[in-house]
């Protein structure tokens, strides 16, 4: 898993895409939900799990490597495809 710093430019821009899409997209009733964040093209995925999503994407034949984080929680985690 890789780490999150504050001074990180990948971070900062997963974390902007994140507040982005929360302060235009009403969240609320949804419960805890994955949110994949791909700071490549700016995508947010939802889904029951990280692995929901990867699933769901590799299916589609989109496989990426996403941010991961639960919609209330601050932290991410680094996961995505395999090549």
């Amino acid at each position: 898993m890789a780490q999150q710093t504050s001074l990180d430019p990948l971070w900062q821009k997963v974390d902007t895409i994140w507040a982005e899409y929360a302060r235009t997209h009403d969240l609320s009733g949804q419960g805890r939900l994955a949110v994949g964040v791909d700071p490549a093209t700016g995508e947010v995925f939802l889904g029951e799990s990280a692995k929901a999503i990867i699933a769901k994407l590799d299916a589609e034949g989109r496989p990426r490597r996403l941010y991961f984080r639960w919609s209330d929680d601050p932290y991410y985690k680094h996961k995505g495809a395999r090549r």
